[in-house]
């Protein structure tokens, strides 16, 4: 009658390898964890399987004994740095499980670490009651060049709410939407280490618009990690995406939560800020993260001079449409202070709001300060719940004690 496991085997102890819990995986099993602690097999265990990963896979295999399994995580964060192919036991074995038990009751299954083969995405698609899926591609793997190109699977993942994909292609994440329309998402994130162009970006918010959740207006949450984060400058050329590109995704009219981060760099001006309070009224957390490093930053600045950034004038709309904003990230322009004049028209607008904007953590990127006495007087006024600025660095220069 067990009905949850908790296993984290831990290699430098042999008794938890000569008692290895998933021996008691039965029918009436719904709640499955799975979690490897080590990389370094015992001297019982290297005896018995020829990789940390066999022991696993065993693990996996057995849940072919527990039909009735309704979340299932596994997370095989130790073995990252081994070669992808020694990863195929935990793929395959998932698939074996699938096909025999079927897990008509499953909801949830998270897999983070374990680069699926197409067979085993396909055993999942085939589970209906699935609503929340995180999974890893390495799309670089041949067995996906027996795929075919153009396929679509409308019924599969049909009651799917929440998605997560690791891979490491961009373009696979846009044809597994076309693949897989799906039809009840709400949240989405995806995770590549693809430098990701402006027109690949457009290719995406087009792709997931076109999806019966995006056109019943469901899809509330968006979260976008494009490239390696690195601490340093990187080789390849810092992709900029402007107002154009974030326009691509004003369809989605009930988004609450969008986050671009990674190897990037998000350039708004006022116009795109003003844009993005009219798209966006129930935004409540809005993360464009800049490039990581100043020195990406300069370069990216260096390569589009004429593009400017958002003022504190271009903050404005958002203060007076963004009801429930709190958290706003973007690289700004605050060295350029509104004057006496625009100071005063913007104190007339918003006098005549209902309720003023709920922010309290400003992320500004790279930019100085400017004057700190025109900087308070203005972002009080226009965010009286502000209580924390931090840079791009996470330094806050800002905290609640300070503000004036």
């Amino acid at each position: 009658m067990l009905r949850s496991v908790r296993y984290g085997a831990n290699y430098l102890h042999d008794q938890a390898d000569r008692y290895p819990v998933f021996l008691a995986f039965g029918p009436s099993l719904q709640d499955v964890r799975i979690i490897a602690t080590k990389i370094y097999p015992s001297a019982f265990v290297r005896e018995q399987y020829r990789t940390p990963e066999e022991i696993y896979s065993r693990a996996i295999q057995r849940l072919a004994f527990a039909p009735s399994l309704r979340t299932l995580y596994v997370s095989t964060a130790g073995f990252w740095g081994r070669n992808w192919r020694s990863m195929d036991y935990l793929s395959l074995s998932l698939e074996y499980a699938i096909f025999y038990a079927g897990f008509q009751s499953l909801t949830d299954i998270s897999v983070p670490d374990i680069p699926l083969l197409p067979y085993a995405l396909y055993r999942l698609a085939s589970i209906s009651s699935l609503n929340t899926v995180n999974i890893c591609i390495c799309s670089s793997d041949y067995h996906w060049d027996s795929i075919p190109h153009g396929a679509r699977f409308p019924t599969c993942f049909a009651l799917v709410e929440h998605l997560t994909i690791r891979s490491d292609s961009f373009d696979w994440c846009i044809g597994f939407l076309r693949t897989f329309p799906l039809q009840s998402l709400r949240t989405i994130s995806i995770a590549t280490d693809d430098i990701v162009l402006p027109p690949l970006l457009h290719t995406f918010a087009d792709t997931l618009a076109a999806s019966p959740s995006a056109q019943m207006g469901a899809i509330v949450y968006i979260n976008l990690q494009l490239g390696c984060f690195s601490e340093r400058p990187l080789a390849e050329a810092v992709p900029i995406y402007g107002g154009a590109e974030l326009a691509s995704f004003f369809p989605f009219s009930s988004l609450t939560q969008l986050y671009i981060s990674g190897h990037c760099h998000v350039l708004l001006d006022n116009n795109a800020l003003e844009a993005v309070s009219r798209a966006w009224p129930r935004l409540r957390y809005l993360g464009l993260e800049p490039a990581r490093c100043s020195k990406d930053a300069q370069i990216a600045q260096g390569l589009h001079p004429q593009q400017p950034r958002g003022t504190l004038l271009g903050l404005l709309p958002i203060a007076e449409r963004c009801h429930e904003l709190r958290e706003l990230s973007l690289e700004l322009d605050l060295a350029t202070a509104p004057s006496s004049a625009e100071l005063r028209r913007a104190l007339s607008r918003l006098a005549a709001r209902h309720s003023p904007c709920p922010l309290h953590t400003l992320t500004i990127g790279w930019s100085p300060l400017g004057d700190p006495v025109s900087l308070a007087s203005s972002l009080s006024a226009w965010f009286p719940c502000l209580s924390r600025i931090v840079t791009a660095r996470g330094t806050e220069v800002i905290s609640e004690e300070q503000w004036p």
